[in-house]
């Protein structure tokens, strides 16, 4: 059974930006999902939170995997 892994705005800065050990640790749990082939969710508020930030339309597209 696959499980399913929610993420908040933190982790994906973490994970993007690179941030120190914080980013290394997302990195880990990012991949160790994949591997495990479950699954990773995040919601629409995460979306508003990183455009809030200025994260462009086209970068959330591309981090994310987003079609239009």
């Amino acid at each position: 059974m696959k499980k399913r892994f929610y993420s908040d705005t933190s982790i994906w800065l973490d994970f993007f930006e690179k941030r120190g050990e914080h980013g290394s640790s997302a990195l880990k749990l990012i991949n160790k999902i994949i591997e495990h082939e479950d699954i990773i969710t995040y919601s629409i508020f995460v979306i508003k939170e990183l455009k809030n930030l200025g994260y462009s339309d086209g970068e959330l597209k591309e981090i994310f995997g987003l079609q239009n």
